[in-house]
């Protein structure tokens, strides 16, 4: 019985990491988007480098 509750939650764990990527691809791609209209060029090769100034940026844009 504990052999199958592990691997139900081990489905669910790995759904969830699923999920988490894919909406954090999207906030990049949202990110990406909003600094090339406003010209920021640099920014987005930066927020490739930095992965904290990329978090920082998400959070200033209110996409995280």
């Amino acid at each position: 019985m504990c052999e199958i509750l592990d691997r139900i939650e081990n489905r669910g764990k790995k759904e969830g990491i699923r999920m988490g990527r894919e909406m954090e691809q999207e906030h990049i791609s949202k990110l990406i988007v909003l600094l090339s209209h406003d010209g920021s060029l640099q920014e987005i090769e930066k927020i490739g480098e930095d992965p904290a100034y990329c978090q920082q940026l998400l959070q200033k844009y209110n996409l995280i």
